[in-house]
């Protein structure tokens, strides 16, 4: 239950990037589509039908195997707390924005639980569908079905690319999409109600590594989130974020530098998996290394304890719902809505200041 002031709206939208070319389908005129959902603050008395989770579930079932095989675990079916175009609230001019970009293989619905709780916290949240890197496929308003999970390259520089061709580029683009809502809404919702000045970005896994490389390219974004997301991405790395920056993120890093134990236990892993062990053994020095200059002009380091990397996204199997996935989920939560009260709505509680939980690690970083 989101527990802001606020009642949730949530709308989709389709979009066309003409000034680029698709490169994943064989038409050379594709032009890049986008899928976005955005989830807004209501009026307090709007009334309508909830959003269904995952609302593209069975349209999307005949085309994907992986879908059917989290059938089980899915919401299907399940309200959700969003109220489908509901009236926007009306008490103050404008709200901030945050632009989410899902982790490989994920969709724009699976971290549903930041979304309506940043809403209902008064900020509009757009969770981009990065179009042929999810592995649920996507539906577009046309009735378009398109598949293709693309993979990233072993290679950590060759990722970065990934990011900075076509990822990134997709956040740029649906930012220019949201400001025009501001003057011209098909759906009659956001008219005059963007505050374009206050620009946001956060991100799961390699959505996260995006949001760092949105933050360099791109300075209409004033501050971003990384939550557990690797960083890829060369630039950001090389020269620093002049953005305020935090990464959230479970123990696996710590455990791989200080515990024996624990790292034993990962390379027996990879080697029954196939996985390069040799990676595995570079993967804290270089991870560490990366991080430490994207935060080298300042930022927060915070870590989750008892958290895996999917504790930062909605919980998919609903019958185990554990006291432990609610308490993450509420510290997620509290600490981002913290992060861009303070950024994008100038209100510090000084909950980034200090630790009231002992599942808590918060490192402040000083600028150099």
């Amino acid at each position: 239950m989101p527990t802001g002031k606020y009642k949730v709206g949530s709308v989709s939208y389709h979009w066309k990037d003409t000034s680029r070319k698709e490169l994943y389908t064989e038409d050379p005129d594709d032009f890049r589509q986008l899928m976005v959902q955005l989830w807004y603050p209501a009026k307090k008395d709007t009334k309508g039908k909830k959003m269904t989770y995952f609302a593209d579930y069975n349209e999307l079932k005949p085309l994907s195997t992986k879908i059917k095989f989290w059938k089980e675990y899915l919401y299907n079916n399940k309200e959700t707390h969003s109220i489908i175009r509901a009236t926007i609230a009306e008490d103050q001019g404008t709200f901030p924005v945050i632009l989410f970009s899902h982790g490989l293989g994920s969709n724009r619905f699976f971290s549903t639980f930041q979304f309506e709780e940043l809403a209902s916290h008064g900020f509009i949240v757009a969770s981009v569908q990065h179009t042929f890197f999810s592995n649920s496929g996507t539906l577009f308003a046309d009735g378009t079905k398109l598949l293709k999970n693309i993979s990233i390259p072993a290679d950590y520089q060759e990722a970065g690319l990934l990011i900075r061709d076509i990822w990134s580029k997709d956040s740029s683009f649906v930012l220019d999409q949201i400001i025009k809502l501001h003057d011209m809404d098909p759906e009659g919702i956001f008219v005059n109600k963007i505050d374009k000045s206050n620009v946001g970005i956060m991100g799961h896994s390699f959505g996260g590594a995006n949001a760092a490389y949105v933050l360099y390219a791109d300075n209409r974004f004033k501050a971003g989130i990384n939550l557990d997301g690797f960083p890829y991405g060369a630039e950001p790395i090389s020269q620093g974020l002049k953005q305020p920056f935090m990464w959230m993120h479970t123990e696996r890093l710590s455990l791989l530098e200080h515990s024996k134990e624990y790292l034993e236990q990962e390379i027996e892993t990879a080697k029954r998996t196939g996985q390069s062990v040799e990676r595995i053994l570079s993967y804290p020095k270089e991870y560490r290394m990366r991080m430490n200059n994207i935060l080298s002009n300042g930022g927060y380091d915070i870590t989750i304890k008892n958290t895996n990397h999917n504790s930062f996204i909605d919980n998919l199997n609903p019958s185990n719902v554990t006291d432990q996935i609610k308490q993450n989920h509420l510290l997620i939560n509290k600490y981002t809505v913290a992060f861009f009260n303070k950024y994008l709505k100038k209100q510090d509680n000084n909950i980034l200041d200090k630790i009231d939980n002992n599942q808590i690690e918060i490192k402040i970083i000083e600028e150099k």
